[in-house]
């Protein structure tokens, strides 16, 4: 569930970056590390056939 919220606050930065401001860069990019750990995290505890 925590993955799902990352990766809508990931896309509604995206949406934000439309007025091409350095926070919102600085946000985006601190929401996607957010969300590739969340996903490396997930995928680590899925046993691979």
């Amino acid at each position: 569930m925590q993955m799902l919220k990352s990766l809508l606050e990931v896309l509604q930065s995206m949406e934000e970056m439309q007025t091409k401001d350095g926070d919102n860069m600085k946000l985006l990019t601190a929401r996607s590390t957010t969300l590739t750990a969340n996903v490396r995290q997930l995928l680590s505890t899925v046993p691979y056939a």
